[in-house]
């Protein structure tokens, strides 16, 4: 909470120009005892709201976590099966007389894990910087 208070004189008159901030879910004791007086019940209306609200967003940032969760789990189990897909094709294509196909095969998924292992490697270090 500030306070400002400016002071003026003109013609020998005093103006005084009071001017009060506050940040964050609620405002101060006093201008809650003020809401109060003007209306009862109003102080306690507005710390609900307050509490509402703190509930609201946190509630929503689990669910954010929850999930961000769940889909890295989710890539990387599909990563593995797409990976083991094209392993296990390109040993089918090499038994069955196919070296070369089955070779790039074999090759493909494995680069794209190095590249990719590489790639949250490098997102993660610019990340901490």
């Amino acid at each position: 909470m500030s306070g400002d208070e400016n002071k003026s004189v003109a013609n020998g008159e005093v103006q005084v120009v009071a001017r009060t901030s506050f940040s964050g879910p609620l405002p101060p004791p006093e201008i809650l005892r003020g809401y109060e007086s003007v209306l009862p019940g109003l102080a306690d209306r507005v710390v609900k709201m307050a509490e509402n609200q703190s509930f609201h967003r946190q509630h929503l940032e689990s669910r954010v976590i929850w999930f961000d969760g769940i889909r890295s789990s989710l890539g990387l189990v599909f990563g593995l099966i797409i990976a083991l897909a094209g392993i296990v094709a390109g040993a089918y294509l090499i038994l069955n007389g196919n070296s070369t196909t089955g070779l790039v095969s074999l090759i493909i998924p494995l680069g794209v894990i190095v590249g990719a292992f590489i790639y949250q490697k490098k997102e993660e270090s610019k990340n901490e910087e």
